[in-house]
């Protein structure tokens, strides 16, 4: 009998920093927002509202909401993940492309490169690369060996 597993996301971020995601996360939703209010009051109050204004900050503080509000939140659609569960793997590596979920089924064995997994599957091969910095790749390595041991499934590399 199987053990039960837990679902575990590991996000991919790219920058190494001592704050936690949940911090990060806060601070560019709050950046942005100032920002974006900062650019209302400005129109409103001043009638010299030059193009730095008009063009910059309704770009950089909509970068910053949005990098706030979906890069660095688990569950959405955007984030960077690495997301293991009972029934397989879930890798996405870039922001505007489409994931890939792997079913421990078709999974022979994995191992583990510098900032790279290649899954030996029944008829194929699949190799993910990815962008991390050394906590956040360790703790998805950590993830996905935890699970594959349980499921029997080899794991070389590290």
């Amino acid at each position: 009998m199987e053990s039960k597993v837990n679902s575990k996301t590991i996000l991919l971020i790219n920058q190494s920093t001592n704050w936690n995601i949940k911090t990060l996360r806060t601070i560019y939703i709050i950046f942005g927002t100032i920002t974006l209010i900062y650019l209302i009051y400005r129109s409103i109050a001043f009638e010299d509202f030059d193009l730095l204004f008009q063009l910059g900050y309704p770009i950089y503080g909509t970068i910053a909401l949005f990098t706030g509000l979906f890069l660095y939140s688990e569950k959405s659609r955007f984030s960077k993940k690495v997301k293991v569960n009972e029934k397989g793997i879930y890798l996405k590596s870039r922001v505007f492309k489409k994931g890939k979920f792997i079913n421990w089924s078709v999974i022979k064995s994995i191992e583990f490169s510098k900032y790279q997994f290649t899954f030996e599957l029944n008829h194929s091969q699949y190799i993910f690369h990815y962008k991390s910095n050394p906590e956040y790749s360790i703790a998805a390595k950590r993830a996905i060996r935890e699970v594959a041991n349980l499921k029997g499934i080899s794991v070389t590399g590290g």
